[in-house]
């Protein structure tokens, strides 16, 4: 027979899984979700990873240069600007 804590825990998420009738309860994610959780838990290999790293540390400089005033939206070049709104939509 189990004693303590641990066991304290096991009954206490048996009562919880039994006053839900034994059912899993869960949303299932929209395809919108689902294509997001695919790209966000994609596969990378280590160069990768740091490659996203390094862009996510770039544009965090970028923004914050943009808005104290360091960096200028002319800075960047009218061609840069034009894909960067492209995608950003």
């Amino acid at each position: 027979m189990g004693v303590g804590e641990k066991m304290d825990k096991l009954i206490s998420e048996y009562e919880r899984v039994k006053s839900h009738e034994f059912t899993l309860d869960f949303i299932y994610p929209t395809k919108a979700q689902r294509d997001h959780m695919n790209i966000v838990n994609r596969d990378m290999s280590e160069a990768e990873k740091d490659k996203i790293r390094k862009s996510k540390t770039n544009i965090t400089d970028l923004i914050d240069g943009l808005e104290n005033g360091e960096i200028y939206v002319a800075d960047l070049g009218e061609e840069q600007v034009k894909r960067l709104r492209s995608l950003l939509g």
